[in-house]
């Protein structure tokens, strides 16, 4: 398949899976896809740690909207865990032919799940309220 459109492939709200061998994200966790500004941005997802989310957020004093929780649904996001949450604190920025490349050498797969127009939209409130996020990333979602 041409590199175009592999590119075209990669779309916003699309969960992958980054391998324990990936060199980019967090190995062994799902991952959001976000795009902005012909960027791909990537936010881990974490199943059935909702106890740890609010110990982060009370210890570090972040925002509890920084990690949105999602209930599974069979229609969309297709999660095994009740509830998951996205952290929205750290966020890992890559060129799409890069994130490409990884795909090809089977570091990161596609999942079935998807996240609607309405869950990413609490992923942007999430990184609006963030401490972590950087100012140029924080300008892709206003």
């Amino acid at each position: 398949m041409p590199q175009e459109l592999q590119e075209e492939a990669v779309i916003e709200g699309n969960i992958y899976f980054f391998e324990k061998d990936a060199s980019f994200g967090v190995p062994n966790h799902m991952h959001v896809c976000i795009k902005r500004a012909g960027r791909l941005l990537f936010f881990a997802v974490c199943s059935s740690q909702i106890n740890t989310a609010r110990e982060l957020s009370r210890r570090l004093g972040w925002d509890i909207n920084t990690f949105p929780v999602y209930a599974a649904n069979e229609k969309t996001n297709k999660f095994r865990e009740s509830l998951t949450y996205v952290n929205c604190n750290r966020c890992y920025d890559i060129p799409v032919s890069d994130f490409v490349d990884l795909m090809k050498k089977g570091e990161v797969r596609l999942l079935q799940g998807v996240f609607t127009e309405t869950d990413l939209q609490l992923i942007t409130k999430g990184v609006l309220y963030s401490t972590q996020v950087t100012r140029d990333v924080k300008k892709l979602f206003e």
